[in-house]
């Protein structure tokens, strides 16, 4: 779908836009920049590791610590590591086990069909600008297309297959520009949908698994009148920072893939009481 919106743009519509060589150049390149980052995080979700857990040592060797400020304080015995039972690897917090891939996902999201992955800390960040550059593409395809999308709706058609008021070129391309101006409008809302509940999680720090938990046991704490605070939410701004790394919202820097990521290893997450650590 995403190189059918790319021929038609380029090969159907930007051709024969009402608007003088530099500005098709201008357009051409703007489309160049926005599909470019599509694709590469697109291919970067789709073939980076989500996020592989290490293998369980033998427990006695294991050096299991919580640090909660400057203060380091080593786990007792009696608090073994986690061991998953399907794939024996060292199961940390907010790690899961995806029955699709055979494997446990560091901070797993889900696993997401259109890019033949799961989601998790090894690829959030490229799955979510991947979503978000999804959205920018499909509104730069409505713009681009709009005015010769509503000008080929306009025109009148005969039987015969004769033409008034259009040339052969709109006569022959009126099918392919109609479809994919509504496979952008469709993505759009879609990727808007989904892009807006993202949003949502990365800003309240959960994953998509972890939504559900988190509204189930905000529930059975109100019944009992007890206020419950999802322990790994630090603030929109940290929550931001640790997906896409130390850079500020309005900068738009974070929006480019090959800007500096978060330095974390998806086995240990800070939280509003200290640090939990695998």
């Amino acid at each position: 779908l995403i190189l059918f919106e790319i021929v038609t743009i380029y090969g159907v519509v930007l051709p024969n836009l009402d608007l003088p060589a530099a500005g098709k150049v201008a357009v051409g390149v703007v489309g160049i920049f926005a599909f470019g980052n599509l694709l590469f995080n697109y291919f970067l979700t789709s073939f980076s590791d989500a996020g592989l857990p290490p293998e369980l040592v033998s427990p006695d060797s294991v050096d299991i610590e919580m640090t909660s400020g400057d203060e380091v304080e080593s786990l007792q015995p009696s608090s073994p590591p986690k061991q998953c039972t399907k794939c024996s690897r060292l199961k940390p917090p907010r790690c899961h086990h995806c029955s699709l891939c055979g494997r446990c996902v560091l901070k797993m999201d889900h696993h997401c069909p259109w890019v033949n992955n799961c989601v998790g800390a090894g690829n959030y960040r490229y799955f979510c600008l991947f979503l978000l550059w999804l959205f920018l593409c499909c509104l730069f395809a409505i713009a681009t297309m709009a005015r010769v999308f509503l000008h080929l709706q306009s025109a009148r058609w005969y039987r015969n297959g004769d033409v008034e008021g259009v040339d052969l070129w709109a006569w022959h391309s009126r099918k392919q520009l109609s479809f994919a101006f509504m496979i952008a409008v469709s993505i759009s809302l879609s990727s808007l949908c989904l892009g807006g509940m993202h949003t949502y999680l990365l800003l309240t720090n959960q994953t998509t698994i972890e939504m559900g938990i988190n509204w189930s046991r905000s529930r059975e704490a109100s019944r009992s009148g007890v206020l419950w605070r999802n322990p790994y939410d630090l603030g929109r701004r940290r929550n931001f920072q640790q997906v896409f790394g130390e850079h500020r919202f309005w900068c738009c820097v974070w929006m480019l893939s090959c800007s500096r990521g978060p330095d974390f290893d998806g086995l240990s997450f800070p939280t509003v009481t200290g640090a939990v650590h695998s």
